[in-house]
């Protein structure tokens, strides 16, 4: 009778450990890059990666996404705007991007992916409604504290606002040594060999 009772102990936290490891993980990535000549950019950009790992089924599956003006820059007035997908025509293969990575549920994941719908309509303003502003909207929807978008009267720098934002976010921020790996890989098949990663940053 012991034997037994101890046996289906056993049994439940097999299943129930089993049940967990079958249970898939999201991760959001925001990241930003440094304003450069070539391609043109006066301050940079900001982007945000979704990312899905189910280790049961052994599927991984991920989207990036930035806010850019379709034509124009958007100084002087309202221009249109769209949500490009995309690593590499978000960022560039010779610049050093800073970003941050967050762990997330599936409502948020779904909720965080209509959000982007919801931008592809959108007016791109380089003063009010810019790549960091798509970014900043994302975080509000996980609870993320929000950050000032402006420095004085100039939009802020997409890599001073992922830092800002990385700072006063600090316990939303996950180290996963799996998903570096996933992501030093993407990064070098995108040919992106120089890289700062803010979790590493005061």
């Amino acid at each position: 009778m012991r034997t037994l009772k101890y046996f289906l102990i056993l049994y439940c936290l097999l299943l129930t450990s089993s049940s967990v490891a079958q249970t898939p993980h999201y991760y959001l990535l925001f990241s930003a890059r440094f304003p450069t000549l070539r391609p043109f950019s006066i301050g940079g950009h900001a982007f945000i990666t979704w990312r899905r790992e189910d280790s049961f089924q052994l599927k991984t599956s991920q989207f990036t996404y930035g806010f850019f003006p379709v034509k124009g820059m958007g100084i002087f007035k309202d221009v249109q705007g769209t949500v490009q997908e995309g690593y590499v025509k978000n960022s560039n293969r010779e610049l050093l991007l800073r970003r941050f990575v967050i762990e997330v549920d599936s409502l948020e994941y779904a909720e965080t992916m209509q959000e982007v719908e919801v931008w592809k309509s959108q007016p791109y303003s380089l003063y009010n409604n810019n790549c960091i502003h798509f970014m900043n909207a994302i975080g509000v929807k996980l609870g993320l504290k929000p950050v000032n978008t402006r420095t004085c009267f100039w939009p802020m720098y997409p890599y001073k606002y992922l830092r800002k934002l990385r700072k006063i976010n600090k316990l939303r921020i996950v180290k996963n040594k799996y998903l570096e790996k996933v992501r030093l890989r993407m990064m070098r098949k995108v040919g992106v060999v120089n890289e700062v990663n803010a979790d590493d940053e005061d």
